[in-house]
């Protein structure tokens, strides 16, 4: 009796100190679930942040287009002004020299005319007479006469061709201020164009710079919340080391009790058999606080670890690529789905150690178990959990309660299996 009262007490001893161990592994699971909830947040930010700039990209790529668009326009526009001012220019210098050539033409023209109506008003009358007196016979003075009147003819011409060749030159002046003034118009038009061009290819470089400012600063918080999970990863794969070594302690521990139970009540039997019988049989061992309370609770499959949805098992998305219900992209799938009505029963998938029960993030109420060879199986989107930070629960235990919070379309449990951190797909182990 002695001796099992010492085998007790040492049992007593070894739980106190796995007790001490554990409020310190608590502790610091405490503030990785705390840098944990921090990364959510981080990611949550990063996110919210990725789709703001999603939406100023479009803004900005629209704007990018309108200005191209308006760019090509003005560019066009150009040419053609560009076009016309050196047609202008080539008329201009054909009229300056047409205009030039004519003015040269009457000059010459009116000097010869000049002096030969000078010279006949000089003559006057005389050379009529000359013409009759002179004449041999009136055929020749005929002759002569029709020569006077051509020579006079041609004096007519003259003039009327001087009188055209100033008309041609007022024209010509007139379109050529009018031509000048339009290429002045033309000009500016042209110059007009070239600062609105300037204006246009400035705004896109802006807006080009802002778009590759924001796009470089959201891929740093990208790969700094990368980073920083990776580290949460690896704290979180040498906690559940430890966690392990707890829970390997804690199965000797149980087992040391439950031995030392088996003795005491083999000493206890044989006290009352030493007692004739004088007390009926009795169980006095204490059921462990299991919560395992559905005996019609079975699953299937040969990987070792039990369904964790009695009665309920289709499958409404499985482990892999899938397009995401919500954000409707490609995105990996890090468990299985289970659909179920709300508040059915979640059950421990295998024994092991809680650690962590709380909100997490789009997985909502969640559930994390460490079981033997660091593996965790995770039990989301729940209603509500049953059970606590540290706590030791049996395989086929009531865990928590189907639900729908989080990042969820309905209500069902969302199962995932991770060994040595990473995701695995959960029908290996089912």
């Amino acid at each position: 009796m002695i001796k099992n009262k010492k085998i007790l007490s040492l049992v007593l001893c070894a739980s106190i100190l796995f007790s001490n161990n554990l409020s310190l592994a608590n502790a610091e699971l405490n503030n990785l679930i705390e840098k944990k909830k921090q990364s959510e947040q981080n990611a949550e930010n990063t996110k919210k942040e990725v789709n703001d700039l999603g939406v100023k990209i479009d803004e900005v790529d629209a704007q990018i287009k309108a200005l191209d668009y308006q760019i090509s326009k003005s560019q066009g526009e150009l040419n053609e002004l560009s076009s016309q001012i050196k047609r202008l220019e080539e008329d201009i210098v054909k009229n300056e020299n047409k205009l030039a050539d004519s003015k040269e033409k009457l000059r010459t023209t009116q000097e010869n005319l000049s002096y030969r109506l000078n010279e006949q008003y000089k003559k006057g009358e005389s050379k009529f007479i000359e013409v009759i007196i002179g004449s041999t016979s009136i055929s020749e003075m005929l002759t002569k006469l029709d020569y006077v009147e051509r020579v006079a003819n041609r004096d007519k011409e003259q003039i009327e061709f001087t009188n055209k060749l100033i008309s041609f030159i007022n024209d010509t002046e007139k379109q050529l201020q009018e031509e000048k003034q339009e290429y002045q118009i033309k000009l500016q038009a042209e110059e007009n164009k070239k600062r609105e061009l300037e204006i246009a290819n400035k705004n896109k470089s802006d807006f080009m710079a802002t778009l590759e400012q924001d796009r470089v600063l959201a891929e740093k918080k990208y790969d700094d919340f990368v980073n920083e999970t990776k580290n949460i990863d690896g704290e979180i794969v040498a906690l559940q080391k430890r966690l392990e070594e707890e829970r390997k302690r804690e199965e000797a521990r149980r087992k040391a009790e439950a031995e030392a139970r088996r003795k005491a009540e083999e000493e206890r039997k044989r006290a009352l058999e030493a007692k004739k019988k004088e007390e009926s049989k009795k169980s006095s061992g204490k059921s462990s606080n299991s919560g395992y309370d559905d005996s019609s609770y079975s699953y299937s499959g040969s990987g070792g670890y039990s369904w964790p949805v009695s009665g309920y098992t289709s499958i409404s998305s499985g482990y892999g690529y899938r397009v995401h219900p919500i954000f409707n992209t490609v995105k990996f799938h890090s468990g299985i789905d289970i659909p179920a009505p709300t508040g059915t029963k979640i059950r421990a998938s295998q024994e092991g150690m809680v650690i962590y029960s709380g909100w997490q993030g789009g997985y909502g109420n969640c559930v994390m178990i460490s079981h033997s060879n660091n593996i965790v199986t995770v039990y989301a989107h729940n209603s509500s959990n049953h059970v606590s930070t540290g706590q030791y629960v049996d395989r086929g235990q009531t865990i928590a309660s189907i639900g729908n919070t989080g990042n969820s379309t309905g209500p069902h449990l969302h199962f995932e299996v991770r060994k040595n951190g990473n995701t695995v797909n959960p029908l290996s182990y089912l």
